[in-house]
């Protein structure tokens, strides 16, 4: 199985969620529990065309993330982020998508980047992928 990250590389946390309340998810984690990591929200708004959403975050990874590690968290299984997410990690060739955006699971994510266990990421990432093949069969039919 292809291996995700990589140990030296720097790793770029993108969220992907319907509406800003990732923005508030992560501002009252800071302030609570403290965060290391940062974290690029992307809110999908009801006036943004998913095109628009994504050459948005295309464009962000290509001015930011070359040669660095790229993890979407994203709120909704196939929901439209998720499926963002899937087609930009497919076109990049690298990245890992993991939905079921939450305080827990930002947590985690954060004290494992802290630590640098970015073998624990691939895992996730790669538990994720296996127990939601259907939702990559979806994405591979559909031209997104």
């Amino acid at each position: 199985m292809k291996k995700n990250f990589e140990y030296d590389a720097k790793t770029f946390v993108y969220v992907l969620c319907h509406g800003d309340w990732a923005n508030q998810l992560i501002k009252d984690t800071k302030s609570h529990f403290g965060l290391t990591a940062d974290y690029h929200v992307y809110p999908l708004i009801d006036e943004m065309s998913i095109a628009d959403y994504r050459e948005t975050i295309r464009e962000e990874i290509a001015s930011k993330s070359q040669g660095c590690n790229i993890l979407f968290l994203t709120d909704l299984m196939d929901g439209a982020t998720s499926m963002t997410a899937l087609k930009l990690a497919n076109e990049l060739g690298k990245g890992a998508v993991v939905p079921g955006l939450s305080l827990e699971l930002l947590l985690a994510v954060d004290d494992y980047l802290a630590a640098r266990d970015v073998e624990w990421i691939d895992m996730l990432s790669k538990v994720s992928t296996r127990t939601n093949t259907d939702l990559f069969e979806k994405f591979l039919s559909k031209d997104n």
